[in-house]
């Protein structure tokens, strides 16, 4: 008998982590893995637009849907769905699913159990919530955080270790990384990350670049990433990319062409159930600058410093371009 594993996560939409889950889950399945997926939900429309995508791939899932953050209701419904499934591991993602995974995956007593913290989150930063978090993150058997640098972030505002997180990043390590173009804010650069192994056979003649590293783009390639660093932009885009999602899903409620919204920090795509064509030309028009990606995607790649007041500006002026004529 194979090995049971479930994973379990609150959705809304189709943004990265669920984009991620519709190509790994159904990989994990095609190898012979019996995995499953229990979506916590709130009648969000996004979250059908997920489960439909996901079972038409071949992955079982079921749903528990919220009434509330704190649902009693749910939690009994989630003891009741493990004592019945018995999972020989059980994966929570993301806060509702780690509150709610974890207490019951210990009642249930599921053998292996783990948590991965995905973002920076401000409300981390309460202390209340930090102690909470803490508690139930001692349930878990394994802690997987998605950067080394969200390890420390949570080892400062909520008291884990950073050194107890695996690091998984969507599971890629890569072995080269090419770099340009936003490492110099625009000056042309290009650098090439790699490992010290794979280093230690580039030498002179191996490896070239047009536009290196001469002591001018340098400087201000050190001048951008000193500002995202000291100002933690990272965090920022995180935060102002979820502001502009929760944005572009209130339009999507309310208008039907809208069909998936989805993104990483500031990249963010929304899928039309028609030509984006019209709604680029409308956005510029009105002051606003777009993209296309594809016939029927909106683009959003918003600089890292932007404001929520922008973003209120650009979510009217995407909500009256979407609108019909007339």
């Amino acid at each position: 008998m194979s090995t049971r594993v479930l994973h379990m996560q609150k959705v809304a939409g189709i943004s990265g982590s669920e984009a991620h889950l519709l190509s790994l889950l159904p990989r994990l399945r095609e190898r012979g893995w019996d995995v499953r997926l229990l979506m916590l939900h709130e009648n969000e429309p996004g979250a059908w637009d997920f489960a439909r995508e996901l079972t038409a791939r071949g992955v079982q899932l079921d749903a528990i849907p919220l009434a509330a953050d704190v649902d009693p209701v749910a939690f009994l419904r989630l003891v009741g769905y493990l004592g019945r499934h018995r999972p020989d591991i059980l994966h929570t993602h993301l806060v509702h699913a780690d509150a709610y995974g974890q207490i019951a995956g210990t009642l249930a007593r599921v053998p292996v159990r783990m948590s991965t913290k995905h973002g920076f989150n401000e409300f981390r930063e309460n202390r209340g919530f930090a102690l909470g978090d803490r508690a139930i993150a001692s349930l878990a058997h394994t802690h997987i955080a998605i950067s080394r640098g969200l390890a420390h972030y949570l080892e400062e505002v909520e008291g884990f270790d950073a050194g107890s997180f695996e690091i998984v990043h969507y599971g890629i390590e890569p072995d080269i990384m090419t770099l340009a173009k936003a490492l110099a804010n625009g000056v042309p650069i290009g650098a090439m990350l790699t490992r010290e192994d794979i280093a230690s056979v580039l030498v002179a003649g191996t490896h070239g670049s047009t536009f290196g590293g001469t002591p001018f783009v340098t400087s201000v390639a050190l001048a951008t990433l000193t500002t995202i660093l000291d100002g933690k932009l990272w965090e920022r885009a995180s935060r102002m990319g979820r502001y502009l999602m929760d944005g572009l899903r209130a339009i999507q409620a309310a208008n039907p062409t809208v069909r998936v919204v989805r993104g990483k920090g500031l990249l963010i795509g929304a899928e039309l159930s028609a030509p984006v064509a019209p709604v680029v030309d409308a956005c510029r028009e009105a002051g606003l600058l777009v993209l296309s990606a594809g016939e029927r995607v909106l683009r959003l790649t918003p600089p890292l410093i932007v404001e929520e007041r922008d973003c209120d500006r650009a979510l009217a002026i995407i909500g009256t371009a979407l609108r019909p004529a007339g």
